[in-house]
């Protein structure tokens, strides 16, 4: 039996399966160039992570998170040689199914297959779901409204109806329509361009590359147009201080959520670079998949992580990062009213985010079914896999498998859920492919097709594993103290307090505070005069005060004090009262806003006159949120003196106050929960890293192994300490599933069993 799970197929078995004929019998029609394959691979990576997860990892990382970019490339970078090794070796459709085959064996060949529908089928639920989002919005602003119910999925409906969450998906849940006791509510827009896009791919690759050709071409051009525009308003506003935002201390940081925050948002960072391996499933497809293959690959890697991080530049210049929570559109969001203001960049962003969306639908549709072909040709899936229709040359059943596979879940699914689930899949597989280079036996280099350079690992690798130790040993003295405590110590019950104040205060700086680019609105609106630029000096000046009187009570509120230390420092311990009040009093208030406001100059105060020489700039129903804002800072200060400004009868203080005083211990201990299971699940992935990384050293120094893959084999390992312990149940749990399938049918079917 354990021979049985580890045997492995030979290449030149896999090449005589392969459909080499260019074009006759059951091959695939070779018709792929260099030029195709990079666009193929720009298609699938610029999509989905530029137009909608590259929000959500911003607001994880701040601009910080262009370092996970690169080092997420980097991670890419080696694994693409790897892959095009492969590539070169076994250009058959496949990719690292194949290539695992080849090197691991069965039972790591099935695991990988099984993991690669995460990556391309469940990753096209995503896409779908992000391009329903594009749609509904486009078709919103040409006057065509399509039902909320109809245009989100249950799931996310349910959530935030209980959660009192995004307010159209509360109006969703509540305007749908019964059916008995179901509610009527699914993403129709998301399940119509599955169907579209799988009748496409059904049709044939020739139909598919025209297609996908063109919306590259045209992506590109407006990616293109964002980072030129956005950039060059960025440095025009003054927008540059957006690069170092204040963290929860107040200190200004390019990493203002710590590295830690980087490293969370790895899912989002990660999909965006999923699709460049899908051209390496196209390979029976390539005329020349020796050359070609690794070509496309590595071009589009290196094209794409350019933009990418050009692209985080410029939205974490225009807007502050804290603002892209939730945000699923960033690319037309840094354009709206309240940020650069630019409305026609707004409309054609959103016009070619679902033209993106479309692509990346399109290459993952295309490589889902090849996977299942190669493992239908092993016998580990029924032979009905492997059908390729007489006319257009496709996989046709597995293409409509395909179909039924990402448009089923979108019905009970949602996006947060499924884009964990993609990105620790495609790691997975990232990790297999490096590994696997290592197995196969080297090779002479050959002309005309890609030969991986090999650098002897025996001294440099264990040599770079060694400095890494001793580096964070004498520069993070307590890193590794830290990596082996497995409880919250009164470092991480600060943490917890200081991000549940900071929760706290962003309520009310999102409803007081004129961001950066509002000012800008408004001071481009008043116009250039010397009174009203005086009015614009005030006004910053007034925002100064109320971000400084926030923090101010919210310092008093919660603090460092003896007070704090004796009854909070221990608040996850089950003893302390779920419903004690967090420290603070009505004359620390007091004295805290008191201090905010003495050095505050009389000059400063806005008149009555100026208060609405600006209230006349705004127009009520376009300006509602920046009109909102303003009126809210008048109701806080009243800006009328100096007196009333540090009266402890202000409407933000009293409200402040209010909302402080009601936070009790449960909300820390909920925090501190969450904290220490995030602690844990990183404290463990990190030690069982370094016992790999010196395992790997040894073997390195006995076997000589080449430096390249195993670079790529440590990086991406890096990468998936970063993942939450709910990944990894959820993708232990499909692995499961997929092991019972192999053992009931593909072990005894395998062709190899024979």
């Amino acid at each position: 039996m354990p021979n049985s799970l580890f045997r492995t197929k030979k290449i030149s078995a896999i090449l005589s399966e392969g459909g080499d004929d260019a074009h006759g019998g059951s091959g695939l029609k070779r018709v792929l160039t260099v030029r195709d394959l990079t666009f193929f691979g720009i298609a699938a990576i610029l999509g989905a992570g530029s137009f909608s997860s590259l929000g959500g990892a911003v607001f994880n990382g701040g601009p910080g998170v262009v370092v996970l970019f690169i080092i997420t490339a980097i991670a890419c970078a080696f694994t693409a040689f790897c892959y095009s090794e492969f590539a070169s070796r076994i250009p058959v459709a496949g990719s690292a199914y194949t290539y695992a085959y080849a090197s691991f064996g069965e039972l790591f060949a099935w695991i990988i297959g099984w993991a690669l529908i995460m990556e391309y089928s469940i990753g096209n639920i995503y896409v779908a779901f992000s391009w329903s989002d594009y749609f509904t919005s486009f078709m919103d602003k040409c006057g065509m409204h399509i039902p909320h119910w109809l245009s989100t999925s249950y799931t996310e409906a349910k959530n935030a109806f209980a959660n009192n969450g995004n307010a159209d998906d509360v109006n969703a849940w509540s305007t749908a329509p019964v059916l008995g006791s179901l509610k009527i509510i699914l993403d129709l827009p998301a399940l119509v361009i599955n169907v579209l896009i799988t009748y496409l791919v059904y049709r044939g690759v020739k139909e598919s590359r025209n297609f996908s050709n063109v919306m590259v071409i045209l992506k590109m051009a407006v990616v293109a147009l964002v980072i030129i525009v956005g950039g060059y308003l960025v440095f025009s506003q003054g927008h540059t201080a957006n690069w170092m935002p204040p963290n929860d201390a107040g200190v200004k940081s390019f990493m203002p959520n710590g590295f830690s925050g980087v490293m969370a948002a790895v899912a989002g960072v990660f999909f965006a670079y999923i699709g460049f391996d899908a051209v390496s499933v196209l390979a029976e497809e390539s005329k020349n998949p020796q050359k070609d293959l690794p070509r496309g690959m590595i071009y589009s890697l290196v094209i794409c992580t350019v933009v990418y991080i050009l692209l985080t530049l410029v939205l974490t210049g225009a807007v502050n990062y804290r603002n892209f929570e939730g945000v699923g559109d960033p690319l037309a969001f840094i354009f709206e009213k309240d940020n650069l203001n630019i409305g026609w960049m707004q409309f054609l962003v959103a016009i070619v985010a679902v033209v993106a969306m479309t692509s990346v639908l399109l290459v993952f549709q295309m490589g889902q079914p090849r996977i299942w072909m190669s493992m239908s040709r092993d016998g580990l899936l029924p032979p009905v896999f492997q059908k390729i229709h007489p006319k257009y040359k496709t996989p046709s059943f597995a293409t409509i498998i395909t179909g039924l596979v990402v448009g089923v879940p979108i019905l009970f699914t949602d996006k947060t859920f499924v884009l964990d689930f993609t990105s620790i899949a495609t790691l997975f597989a990232f990790v297999l492919v490096c590994g696997g280079v290592l197995l196969i036996p080297r090779r002479e280099k050959t002309e005309g097709r890609f030969n991986m350079p090999f650098i002897s690992s025996k001294i440099y690798f264990p040599l770079l594993v060694l400095s890494a130790i001793l580096i964070l040993g004498v520069f993070a003295k307590d890193y590794y103290r830290e990596m082996f405590q497995m409880n919250l110590n009164s470092k991480d019950d600060l943490k917890v307090v200081e991000s549940v104040v900071h929760e706290t205060k962003s309520k009310f700086r999102d409803d007081f505070l004129l961001s950066s680019n509002q000012m800008s609105i408004i001071k481009k609106r008043l116009g250039a005069k010397k009174s009203q630029v005086e009015v614009v000096e005030k006004m910053d000046a007034n925002n100064e005060l109320l971000n400084k009187i926030i923090d101010s009570i919210a310092s008093s509120r919660i603090s460092t004090t003896a007070a704090y230390k004796e009854n909070y420092a221990n608040f996850s311990n089950s003893s302390v009262d779920e419903n004690l009040i967090i420290p603070g009093d009505k004359s620390q208030i007091a004295e805290a806003v008191q201090v905010s406001t003495n050095n505050y100059p009389a000059s400063k105060t806005i008149t009555k006159d100026e208060i609405s020489a600006v209230q006349n700039i705004f127009d009520l129903k376009e300006d509602s949120v920046l009109t909102a804002k303003f009126n809210n800072q008048i109701a806080a200060y009243k800006l009328l003196g100096k007196d009333t400004l540090s009266s402890n009868d202000s409407n933000l203080v009293n409200s402040i106050n209010r909302e402080f005083a009601s936070l009790k211990v449960g909300t820390l201990r909920n925090t501190a929960v969450n904290k220490l299971l995030v602690k844990k699940t990183q404290n463990v992935s990190m030690i069982i890293f370094w016992i790999t990384c010196i395992l790997l050293s040894i073997f390195a120094f006995k076997r000589n192994w080449s430096l390249i893959p195993l670079m790529g084999l440590i990086t991406c390992l890096y990468l998936l300490t970063g993942m939450t312990l709910a990944n990894w149940l959820w993708f232990g749990s499909w692995l499961a599933i997929g092991l019972v399938i192999y053992f009931l049918y593909g072990n005894k079917k395998s062709k190899l069993a024979s």
